[in-house]
């Protein structure tokens, strides 16, 4: 005897051709339908339209769903089985999920779709097996700068999301493996800024990343019907919010109206540097938020007319823009410094430069790698005039002063040597004076000159400064006040 009626709600057990499971829901139409095949227990229509046949009238390949909750229903309604799992999410995707709202969602599309979780597991930890696409924090030799990546494990923030203290999504950190010229490799604890939002266009390299079941059945989750749409609600929301600073916000509402995700860093580009200070961003803003009172002076001094003027002059920083980043950049500082915000007193750059001055160490200088041109650049591009009158005027500190102490072991003034090599990732700068008296003393260790001692004291691997490990150098010339610099493609010097 049959366990099911014509009508009733089940749900079936499918496996598709690349391994990987999916439960959908459908009502039960016929029984021991005819031309279905010997022993064929029942022919369901599934929730998507199409018709399926279980093998057998077990739990294994059919089950009762009449007990489902709506939210399953409308999750399974837009899904369509057979085309493949995809286990592959952006980092706009990971931010957006790792949130309350983003924590609800993973368990309703668990709950949807029959995804594991166990007892004391978080509905965050649904996105180990995951598969992101990471650029590296620091580029070691021959490797490149972005791989995919495997989610091994979630960390949650000091606050998690839910706890009433409220910490963003850029704290959470991610345990990675990343498939790098066909092996893999275990990556040390990933900040979300360093996962990319170009998936799949680079010859789907994602693909190549063996992902468990479970992620390949949220990948389908997230990416049809009301698991589709919900995901793209939060990815905006999180614009606006997670930053909680307006600037910022607004400068990721502006790309999402633009249809355009953030412009990433391409290997072989050059970050910003400036000899002498571990992040060319610190240097920049510690000292603009110092001068904050003179800068809001020189801001508030012309007539309406004459600022209207100023500022539309600034817009010239970015006609070596692509045209879709130009119009983007050129919005967000008529916003930044329109008259609107001159008649408030300028909150959001009020805001904007007290966050972008107070960021840890990792963030000023990821703020450095950032592309060419994102956020970070266009407000360097729209701050650095003023910037610069205040320094003329001697109202700011010069964050390119070439007379300052800038190697870590001699003090020597950048203006007092042309060649310069700034170690990575401890981000010390040495002057090529220092760099070569490091050398030979390697050099004499290697040959035995000064015996057992300088053999353990003198490694091109170890910074001679604070001992920490070397993966790669940083080359900068004194030609101008700040440089821009280039990773060796080995850890030697270039």
């Amino acid at each position: 005897r049959l366990r099911f009626a014509p009508g009733d709600r089940v749900r079936c057990k499918i496996r598709l051709q690349d391994g990987s499971k999916f439960s959908p829901t459908g009502r039960v139409t016929q029984l021991r339908p005819v031309g279905a095949g010997k022993g064929v227990p029942y022919q369901v229509l599934l929730d998507d339209g199409r018709y399926v046949y279980p093998r057998e009238d077990d739990d294994e390949y059919i089950m009762n769903a009449a007990g489902l909750p709506g939210v399953s229903e409308a999750f399974t309604a837009g899904y369509q089985a057979g085309l493949g799992g995809r286990a592959v999410l952006t980092a706009e995707e990971v931010e957006a999920l790792l949130s309350d709202d983003g924590r609800e969602l993973l368990h309703d599309a668990a709950e949807a779709f029959g995804l594991p979780l166990g007892a004391g597991s978080s509905a965050f930890d649904l996105l180990c097996g995951c598969v992101v696409r990471r650029r590296a924090a620091v580029l070691l030799p021959d490797a490149p700068l972005y791989a995919p990546a495997r989610i091994v494990k979630v960390h949650p923030p000091l606050y998690a999301p839910g706890s009433g203290v409220g910490a963003p999504a850029q704290q959470w950190l991610l345990d990675l493996t990343a498939l790098v010229d066909g092996a893999e490799r275990d990556e040390p604890r990933t900040p979300l800024g360093y996962l990319s939002n170009s998936t799949g266009r680079v010859g789907d390299e994602e693909g190549a990343v063996a992902a468990p079941a479970s992620a390949v059945e949220l990948g389908r989750a997230l990416a049809f019907g009301l698991g589709r749409a919900r995901l793209a609600k939060l990815v905006w929301a999180a614009a606006r919010d997670r930053s909680g600073v307006a600037a910022i916000s607004k400068w990721r509402v502006l790309l999402l109206e633009a249809r355009v995700h953030e412009h990433e860093p391409a290997a072989g580009e050059g970050a910003l540097a400036t000899i002498g200070e571990y992040s060319r961003h610190a240097a920049f803003y510690t000292r603009l938020n110092d001068a904050r009172g003179a800068l809001f002076d020189f801001l508030n001094e012309p007539s309406e007319d004459e600022y209207v003027t100023h500022i539309a002059a600034i817009g010239r920083a970015f006609d070596q823009w692509p045209a879709q980043f130009r119009s983007i950049a050129e919005a967000w500082f008529r916003w930044l410094l329109g008259l609107e915000q001159r008649r408030a007193g300028y909150p959001a750059l009020r805001e904007f430069i007290a966050h972008e001055s107070g960021l840890s160490h990792s963030a000023h200088i990821a703020r450095d790698e950032a592309g060419r041109f994102g956020l970070p650049r266009a407000a360097l591009a729209t701050l650095q005039a003023p910037a610069r009158v205040l320094v003329e005027d001697g109202l700011m500190a010069d964050p390119d002063d070439p007379t300052r102490e800038a190697c870590s072991t001699c003090a020597r003034a950048p203006s007092e040597c042309t060649r310069w090599v700034q170690l990575k990732p401890c981000s010390h700068w040495l002057c090529s004076a220092c760099l070569e008296t490091w050398e030979r003393a390697v050099e004499r260790s290697r040959d035995g000159a000064d015996g057992v001692q300088l053999e353990v004291v003198a490694s091109l691997a170890v910074c001679p400064v604070c001992r920490g490990a070397i993966v790669a150098r940083r080359i900068g010339r004194m030609g101008g006040q700040s440089t821009v610099g280039e990773e060796s493609d080995s850890g030697e010097e270039m």
